[in-house]
């Protein structure tokens, strides 16, 4: 009954989502229908292959732009664009609420099992991102690994992109810019409306602020 009434109150995405499936997977895995789509999203370049599910196939495992914390606006479409030699990977299920918006270029954008982003996710990547399993992102967080634009200091160009990680057990809080270069340790925390510039390396750490930096050690969560 439940699956039924779920079923129900998604009708309108059934379309996109029918699309989406048999736009990237093989047609095997299309019909097992593994993700979900909202039909406000905008899909842009996707073709077979890029997107990969390495994990057993489960209906509706990956939810695209649907659900998120009620309470939280979200204007925006949900969007998806991948380059010609872009791919995202899912390692097992993923939820990607309401406003979420993937724009892979060339890299690889990576989700590990159990990933969960509340409303207004924006992932640009054009080298790699990792994201390990069981992270629990807030609203209104960006990751980026470019800048967009090249720098220059001194006239010497500086290098505009850098791989981001973030490991297994992690939360990051509303409001969290993630940028180039990135490393956010096992079972960390980044605290609410930080800006992550640099790499850390201790686990179980508290990181916040505006440039972020090391405030507690020994820290743990859980929902």
């Amino acid at each position: 009954m439940s699956y039924l009434i779920f079923l129900l109150k998604n009708i309108l995405n059934i379309p996109k989502t029918l699309y989406f499936n048999l736009r990237v997977f093989p047609l095997k895995t299309a019909l097992k229908f593994p993700v979900i789509c909202s039909y406000k999203t905008r899909i842009r370049n996707i073709h077979k292959n890029m997107v990969e599910i390495d994990a057993p196939i489960k209906t509706f495992m990956i939810k695209y732009g649907i659900e998120g914390v009620e309470g939280v606006s979200s204007d925006r479409k949900p969007h998806i664009e991948i380059g010609k030699a872009g791919k995202i990977i899912f390692h097992g299920k993923a939820n990607l609420s309401r406003g979420v918006s993937l724009r892979v270029g060339n890299g690889v954008l990576s989700f590990g099992e159990d990933f969960y982003s509340n409303c207004n996710l924006l992932v640009i990547c054009s080298k790699s991102i990792r994201f390990g399993n069981n992270v629990l992102f807030g609203w209104d967080i960006t990751v980026r690994d470019c800048d967009g634009h090249s720098v220059y200091v001194d006239g010497i160009k500086k290098e505009n992109v850098k791989p981001v990680i973030v490991q297994d057990n992690v939360w990051v809080g509303s409001y969290v810019d993630i940028m180039k270069g990135v490393n956010i340790p096992y079972g960390s925390i980044v605290a609410a409306r930080s800006c992550v510039l640099k790499e850390f390396e201790e686990k179980n750490i508290l990181i916040g602020g505006y440039p972020a930096k090391k405030l507690k050690e020994r820290v743990s969560w859980n929902v």
